[in-house]
């Protein structure tokens, strides 16, 4: 570890005091983000493994600014690539290990590559801004901060990859007892990144981030040829939180049943209508239609919808609701949170921001790209391995004060149904992913992929299994029209992607009881019937 930073400070440092082009400014701001990752992935189907690689390697990120605090060579706060410069290579291999050498001549090629393309970038904006005669409003572009000093060792995590093949090979395996399954697959994917950050400010941090998941996976065709899956997943930061083998057994056995309970049900016409959205389902309505618009850069940039800027101190969402994020939480009710981290991708101190409180909107989350009013950076910069780093969420958490046991919620739900006089309304008691439009070109819009939905009755409240929908809405409608919560707060680890790459991401949320909810049909996939039965099924 000594090594390394050692490495990266000096060479910084060379950069910082020689590297400039004749009659051209050199670099105000250098930084270098190391990254040396373990990787492990396992996938098997029926008894075999179709995938067992573990690897290491290592990349660098460098930012080099030209100009100064006040004005840099960032455009749009640095959200979107400029057109001269798509070409650019934020991030290149690096030797994996203490090789100096390699490691020198990875910076130098680096370095140099990045301080031409921000002295371009520099005199094209400052070109822009003489021409559309514009008046730049803040009054800094990049967030004058504290250096931060954290070192610390940083052991390799060694993986258990022997039993895990086994135990992919195992259970994999059992999927053969089932003809209602046409496929299946178990897979392990761990991942443990050492990560080493210097600037010319003086900080100069290491730290680590571990996640680990498992996913099972069975699909099969309904009667109509439509394709339906089940899949049991989560991601943890522990070893110590691995499933153990009976809970894997049990869980097969569930997803088993789901999946030929799915393949029987009815295929849910389009609907708008009162919902109830259990903890996963909402954690990804509040993530889309509001947690990306609350992120710094997109205020910042005129390509983007910019949704709430403006609004500190308006009421954007009902007044018993409040959001915070938090990187700094490690669990909650005793399971790890993917989104924990101590420092962010620009060398800041991770804090806890409230960016809602009571309905109304306090704060964003904030890199060093300066928005206005808000001159520092709250530690919420990441980026995966070759993006620039901008505002991102972590522990995204959502409180309420209006607060209801299910069985009460469902009531309200039932009351709510024949209010609007509904034939039926929705719970949607799972959901696995989500995407939004926050681009001012497009439609600002959001959409959550539901895996478990139920029609209710409103007389009896007996609840029919359904598919082949998913959930849509535009993000200031939908969000004024949460009517209450459930008490059973739950987590959610993910991967989050957006321009600075795919992170981890918790939510912690209730269930919700939403008034309207509208529900589109989903993307099918027909597939024909396979003519024969599997070979371990033939007689001959």
């Amino acid at each position: 570890m000594s090594n390394i930073l050692e490495t990266l400070k000096k060479e910084l440092y060379r950069s910082y005091r020689k590297l400039t082009l004749v009659d051209n400014p050199s670099p105000f701001f250098l930084s270098y983000l190391y990254r040396n990752t373990f990787d492990t992935a396992i996938w098997g189907k029926y008894g075999d493994l179709f995938e067992a690689n573990s690897s290491n390697n290592s990349g660098i990120y460098a930012e080099v600014r030209i100009g100064s605090n006040e004005f840099d060579n960032t455009i749009s706060g640095g959200l979107y690539k400029n057109s001269t410069t798509d070409d650019s290579y934020s991030w290149i291999p690096s030797p994996v290990g203490n090789s100096v050498d390699g490691l020198k001549h990875t910076l130098w090629r680096l370095t140099d590559c990045k301080y031409k393309e921000a002295l371009m970038e520099y005199y094209q904006k400052k070109s822009q801004m003489i021409k559309e005669v514009l008046i730049h409003k803040n009054k800094l572009d990049f967030s004058i901060e504290e250096p931060s000093i954290s070192k610390k060792r940083l052991p390799e995590l060694k993986f258990p990859v022997k039993e895990w093949k086994n135990l992919v090979k195992k259970y994999s395996a059992t999927f053969k007892k089932y003809k209602e399954v046409n496929n299946s697959f178990i897979s392990i994917n761990a991942r443990d990144v050492h990560k080493y950050y210097v600037n010319t400010e003086g900080s100069e941090i290491s730290s680590k981030e571990t996640n680990i998941g498992i996913r099972i996976v069975v699909q099969g065709l309904a009667e109509d040829g439509m394709l339906v899956e089940r899949d049991w997943n989560d991601i943890f930061i522990n070893l110590e939180e691995f499933p153990r083998e009976d809970f894997i057994e049990k869980k097969i056995e569930t997803i088993i049943c789901e999946l030929c309970e799915l393949k029987k049900a009815e295929v849910l016409k389009p609907y708008a209508g009162p919902a109830i959205l259990y903890p996963s389902a909402s954690g990804i309505f509040f993530h889309e239609a509001i947690g990306h618009r609350l992120e710094g850069e997109r205020l910042l940039s005129p390509g983007e919808g910019q949704t709430f800027k403006g609004k500190i101190g308006s009421t954007i969402l009902p007044e018993f609701i409040s959001v915070y994020d938090d990187p700094l939480m490690k669990e909650f009710d005793g399971q790890s949170l993917l989104g924990y981290y101590p420092y962010d991708d620009e060398g800041i101190p991770a804090q806890r921001v409230t960016l809602v409180e009571n309905g109304t909107l306090k704060n964003f989350l904030l890199s060093r790209a300066v928005v206005e009013d808000f001159n520092h950076s709250n530690g919420h910069a990441r980026a995966s391995y070759h993006e620039d780093p901008i505002a991102r969420m972590s522990n995204f958490i959502i409180k309420s004060s209006l607060e209801y046991s299910y069985d009460k919620l469902k009531e309200m739900l039932l009351h709510e149904i024949k209010d609007q006089g509904k034939e039926f309304g929705l719970i949607i008691k799972e959901a696995k992913s989500g995407e939004t439009n926050t681009n001012k070109y497009n439609f600002q819009a959001f959409k959550g992929q539901p895996t478990v939905v139920y029609r209710v009755d409103p007389s009896s409240g007996e609840e029919t299994l359904v598919r082949g929908t998913e959930f849509i809405g535009t993000p200031l409608t939908s969000i004024q029209k949460i009517l209450a919560t459930g008490n059973d707060y739950k987590r959610v680890n993910a991967f989050c992607g957006a321009e600075s790459g795919f992170i981890s991401v918790s939510t912690i949320s209730p269930a919700i009881l939403i008034k309207e909810v509208e529900m589109q049909r989903s993307t099918e996939t027909n597939l024909q019937p396979l003519i024969l039965p599997p070979p371990w099924y033939r007689k001959g």
